[in-house]
């Protein structure tokens, strides 16, 4: 059953533009630069290891930034979805951030900001969904995202 936490400080970083990324990729470059390596976007649920990158006994992260959409020259709609939980939660859930777009050659960026719970273990799960084909840009749309760790509660 999904229940508030309760936490006894919220940190934010001072220089939010330099905080670290618990995620970014984007679709059009090569997979071993994504933030975790390899991140699939194929709707597979995902690890991140976040640990190294905040106070030792956070509780939660909240990451903002944008989601990226390039629609390519196929006539389809082109779609993101991004759902997060806490790992070694089985619940499939439901996406927390879109971004959309339906003009051939149009494209998007779409703000976005969410707290994401963390097991014991400095981690989350991310689920990265498009409901379209893909391929290699321009014929196909590019995806990407940037979300960087801007405050943590511990």
């Amino acid at each position: 059953m999904a229940q508030f936490l309760t936490e006894s400080q919220i940190q934010v970083y001072d220089q939010p533009g330099r905080a670290p990324h618990a995620i970014w990729f984007n679709s059009y470059k090569s997979p071993s630069t994504f933030i975790p390596q390899n991140l699939p976007y194929n709707g597979t649920w995902t690890t991140v290891d976040v640990s190294s990158l905040v106070p030792s006994g956070t509780k939660a992260i909240f990451v903002q930034g944008i989601l990226i959409l390039t629609h390519g020259t196929n006539s389809q709609l082109a779609d993101m979805k991004v759902a997060f939980r806490q790992t070694g939660d089985t619940d499939d859930a439901p996406y927390n951030m879109q971004v959309i777009e339906a003009h051939v050659s149009g494209g998007q960026r779409s703000t976005a900001g969410q707290w994401i719970p963390l097991d014991s273990n400095g981690c989350f799960d991310v689920k990265i969904s498009t409901d379209n084909p893909t391929g290699q840009w321009p014929s196909y749309a590019s995806y990407g995202a940037s979300l960087r760790i801007n405050a943590v509660a511990t």
